[in-house]
């Protein structure tokens, strides 16, 4: 068949050399369709489908290309193919008689007509009963067959066609039947067309239509096949007709062939087969905008790069739009109760969250993250799956009641990232439970430094005690023995007594005109102190008169204003001060045996003191006696 094809296009072509034929429409006409990207498919986008169907015209050299020499790229960025593969969508094949009586001439015991119907039995024969090709039978009085799946019942049709060759005349009906049928889009835009045209030498009529009919064909993506029945001379009677149905299969990417009973047809398949392989490509996009883009695919072919005309494609994408499924509208924490040094503590509390997410331009697509957020601030991040599930492990710095603004945050796989609106949240973080006052005390820090300085003021006192040389007190069997008793000496009396006074310089105690006694401390009897001495010991004065603002008492003469040598008494041992209001404030100077008030103990802060209160300065005792009140009864103290 490629033998009488090329032999009629040398034949022609050297007539159109000698000048012997008018040059033929196709010379002028665009080429048959090319290699093409077609049936875009964006609904997985971003997984972008699209099938490259090769050329009408060299078809065969496209089988069996590797992925390694087709390169595809998305606005001029290459893309990694994950799927390339060759299929087989189907075919659309209409078969359009145009009857003759050059038909019915008979080569040997079958006629022209009845050999071309063998033919085309025997290959509805060989396919499969159901398949995916597109069949259908249209002769220029009907249509006999519309777009079957089932090739028996194309090859009943073809069976029982049996025309009239006496009756009938040549007409472009079946022809323009024929592209009618490819007209009308298919379900697979994948599927290609074929007209399979069995026809004789056309007529005036037809002539003048072909050129159309033959445009529409190839705008429609239809090889035509003509397969010419009529004797070895047609061209030779109808050189116009004939370069006319040589150059409609030139344009549409078809084949011709003369037929003349003598040579055998050839196997449809055999013009059918090149144009049922396509091949499917997928890629996953990175376009994040909206607009026009487009595609573009370049193939190794025979060591030459063809490129395809770009296929330009409107694409909607928007960020996706998560929200919040029934959120809490309040979170409250909980205390665990305080036990022994342990203060109460916020429990742990971890508050679950749900997301529904999506995608306002009808592409769902995978997301690389979804983010939790409080405030502005990020508290749950998922950068797997679950992506709309999060669990928020609140802080012990939460804990205060306030209101909190709950976001969520999702990025898709193409950058796009998208907020919900802040639902507000109410925090409830009751007041923590405190210790009782005593365990508070108890196991305060400031406590136990107190107790801790407590102890080391106590070991230095016992110390600073035990070191302190005493004077051995008389026994009493040398105070009762004449001779060992103690004779009263007024000198040594009155000397003893000086000593222990007040300085004699105007300037600490008094002078010779002696200031008034604002108050005094009276000694107390031995019958109220019996473990210290009495008040007729010389020792330690009966009264003390109080001049001045402030009195300092003690053992060390440099040191104190009012000496009292007793051994429980501090070298500086106790201020007392009279203020501005009359009353007056004793206060400790941080002696060992402390300073007393009614039993007592007084700090540094001090006391005030009432008229009557007994006052201990170490072991020594004395009474508080305003000058301006009148003698009071003895206040009966008890000693706890």
């Amino acid at each position: 068949m490629k033998t009488v094809v090329g032999w009629a296009r040398l034949i022609g072509a050297l007539l159109l050399f000698l000048g012997l034929l008018p040059r033929p429409v196709f010379a002028q006409s665009p080429a048959p369709e090319q290699a093409s990207l077609v049936a875009l498919d964006l609904t997985q986008f971003p997984l972008v489908q699209v099938v490259l169907r090769p050329p009408l015209v060299g078809g065969a050299d496209w089988q069996g290309l590797p992925v390694q020499r087709v390169t595809l790229t998305e606005d001029g960025v290459p893309q990694t193919l994950q799927q390339f593969e060759a299929f087989q969508p189907g075919l659309q094949v209409v078969l359009a008689y145009n009857i003759g009586p050059a038909m019915s001439n008979r080569v040997g015991d079958a006629t022209r007509f009845d050999l071309v119907q063998q033919t085309l039995g025997n290959w509805a024969a060989a396919r499969s009963s159901t398949g995916r090709d597109d069949l259908s039978v249209v002769t220029h009085e009907r249509q006999e067959l519309m777009r079957s799946k089932e090739t028996a019942q194309w090859a009943e049709a073809i069976q029982a066609y049996r025309p009239d060759f006496a009756a009938v005349q040549p007409s472009q009906t079946s022809l323009a039947w024929a592209l009618d049928l490819v007209t009308v889009p298919n379900s697979d835009p994948a599927i290609r067309r074929a007209i399979l045209y069995v026809t004789v030498l056309p007529d005036a009529a037809t002539l003048k239509a072909l050129p159309n009919l033959t445009e529409r064909a190839r705008q429609q993506g239809a090889a035509l096949f003509i397969w010419l029945v009529g004797s070895a001379g047609a061209r030779d009677l109808d050189p116009t007709a004939y370069d006319a149905l040589v150059a409609a299969t030139v344009q549409t990417g078809g084949q011709f062939l003369l037929f003349t009973g003598k040579e055998p047809l050839p196997d449809p398949e055999t013009y059918f087969a090149p144009l049922r392989t396509s091949y499917r490509l997928a890629y996953r996009s990175s376009l994040n905008r909206s607009g026009e883009h487009e595609l573009s695919l370049t193939a190794q072919i025979d060591q030459q790069a063809v490129s395809l005309s770009p296929l330009r494609f409107v694409l909607e994408v928007a960020a996706p739009n998560p929200f919040l499924l029934s959120p809490p509208a309040r979170i409250e924490r909980t205390w665990q109760p305080p036990a022994g040094r342990q203060a109460a503590v916020l429990q742990a509390l971890a508050q679950p969250f749900q997301v529904a997410i999506e995608f306002p331009d009808g592409h769902p697509r995978r997301l690389q993250a979804s983010r939790l957020m409080v405030d502005g601030q990020v508290v749950a991040e998922n950068l797997t799956e679950p992506f709309d599930a999060f669990r928020w492990d609140l802080p012990e710095t939460e804990n205060t009641s306030r209101s909190l603004a709950v976001q969520v945050e999702v990025v898709d796989e193409l950058g796009l990232s998208g907020r919900s609106q802040p639902f507000l949240i109410e925090l409830v973080v009751p007041e923590a439970p405190r210790l009782p006052f005593w365990q508070a005390v108890i196991y305060s820090p400031v406590t136990r430094y107190a107790m801790i300085a407590l102890a080391g003021l106590v070991l230095l006192g016992a110390v600073l005690l035990v070191g302190r040389v005493r004077r051995p007190l008389p026994s009493r069997r040398s105070l009762q023995d004449p001779l060992t008793q103690p004779v009263p000496i007024r000198q040594d009396a009155s000397r003893r007594t000086r000593s222990i006074s007040p300085p004699t310089e105007p300037s600490r105690w008094a002078g010779v005109a002696r200031p008034t006694a604002h108050a005094r401390l009276l000694r107390q009897p031995q019958e109220d102190l019996p473990n210290v001495a009495s008040s007729a010991d010389p020792v330690l004065p009966a009264d003390l008169a109080i001049t001045r603002q402030e009195l300092t008492f003690g053992s060390d003469p440099k040191l104190a204003m009012v000496v009292l040598n007793a051994p429980s008494i501090h070298p500086l041992h106790a201020r007392l001060q009279h203020n501005a209001d009359g009353s007056y404030l004793l206060s400790d100077a941080g002696s060992i045996a402390g300073t007393w008030v009614n039993y007592a103990p007084v700090s540094r802060q001090g006391a005030l003191l009432e008229a009557g209160d007994l006052v201990h300065l170490g072991g020594v005792a004395y009474r508080f006696q305003p000058a301006h009140a009148a003698p009071p009864s003895p206040k009966v103290e008890r000693i706890p």
